[in-house]
């Protein structure tokens, strides 16, 4: 398995080549959930998660139907990113620093990518892990997560 790591030069180059100025503006305050339920790896139970997650004013996105200029003009007003694990939580790329990040991953296929990003950009990091079924590839099958632990996650972040 290969392991890809951001490193804080890196972040900060991209960063300033897709939104300059990004680093002077203030932590966002909306918060969103990003939403895998047409491609791979998606939250089994999606909808039970959003129930658990309505008292704390979550806003779904695909960031997948969106172009590039969309997606890094939404995710500089965030504070929070929370989903499963997949190029969607990349978009913590242009949120501003301290933005919070919460990654929900299989304990059957973790790559640490969006944890290293969240890190080189100084984002508060916070994982749930799920329960995997065993008859797909673990880099495509779906995961369940426990609302419970989100929503204890998310109170940790929080603080």
């Amino acid at each position: 398995k290969r392991f890809c790591s951001w490193t804080p030069e890196s972040a900060s180059w991209v960063r300033q080549k897709f939104n300059p100025g990004l680093d002077r503006k203030p932590p966002g305050h909306k918060l969103f959930y990003v939403s895998r339920r047409n491609g791979v790896r998606p939250a089994l139970n999606e909808e039970e998660i959003l129930a658990a997650l309505k008292p704390w004013g979550i806003t779904v996105v695909e960031p997948d139907r969106l172009p590039l200029k969309e997606q890094i003009d939404l995710f500089s007003e965030a504070g929070l990113i929370i989903g499963p694990q997949g190029a969607g939580i990349q978009n913590a790329l242009w949120a501003p620093r301290g933005c919070r990040v919460l990654e929900f991953v299989s304990p059957r296929f973790f790559s640490g990518v969006y944890w290293t990003l969240a890190e080189s950009l100084g984002h508060p990091y916070g994982l749930v892990t799920g329960a995997t079924p065993t008859v797909e590839s673990p880099a495509k099958a779906g995961s369940t997560y426990d609302p419970r632990l989100i929503n204890r996650a998310l109170e940790a972040l929080a603080r």
